[in-house]
């Protein structure tokens, strides 16, 4: 935990590192976790916003599984909701939510009747259901029926046990996937990577 403040402190300049402090302690005061995820939002994107490229635009802002699935399993529905309007409501882009467990959270979602129509999903997919909670069967059953929403596809390559074309062969044949999320260790496997999923797409 030391070391996450510290990272995003030194991305931040004086006046930023105060809001940070004055925010983030009231909240801690009250004891109040929505105010504190939403200045940890602030700070984390503050850094973001200010080193990318010109060029580049934030389209979206994602979840960390380990908060996302933390509050599917304590039924903290409130938190998600303050995520996903604040990410809305001061970037104006889509939230997104990174699940290990992605049919409870279609289901979670229907339930508390939030619309899935501007909400990405970030869920593993691959051919051995590796990190597909509670399975890879109600994982695709999930997805079949999936009407609205975004699903990007991760951790295809099964944590390193499947080829990138055994994983292809697997992803390209599933219903209602709009992205792929594939991850590279150099210049030249981002080069092969991405070459052979153009193709295949």
């Amino acid at each position: 935990m030391t070391g996450l403040v510290n990272e995003i402190m030194s991305r931040l300049s004086l006046s930023d590192k105060a809001k940070l402090l004055v925010e983030g302690g009231f909240s801690a005061l009250r004891l109040d976790p929505a105010g504190m995820l939403k200045t940890y939002l602030d700070a984390e994107l503050k850094g973001y916003l200010s080193t990318k490229p010109k060029n580049a635009t934030l389209q979206c802002v994602l979840l960390h599984e380990v908060l996302t699935d933390l509050c599917l399993g304590i039924g903290e529905v409130d938190l998600l909701n303050v995520f996903a309007q604040h990410v809305h409501d001061n970037y104006n882009v889509k939230p997104g939510f990174v699940t290990y467990n992605f049919p409870r959270f279609i289901k979670f979602f229907e339930e508390e009747g939030f619309s899935l129509n501007d909400v990405v999903i970030m869920t593993p997919f691959n051919s051995l259901g590796y990190q597909m909670s509670p399975s890879r069967d109600s994982c695709e059953m999930s997805l079949s029926k999936l009407r609205k929403g975004h699903v990007i596809a991760m951790s295809i390559l099964a944590g390193g046990y499947l080829t990138l074309n055994q994983a292809t062969e697997y992803i390209w044949a599933l219903p209602n996937l709009s992205g792929i999320a594939a991850g590279v260790s150099s210049r030249e496997h981002a080069q092969a990577t991405f070459t052979k999923l153009r193709e295949i797409q």
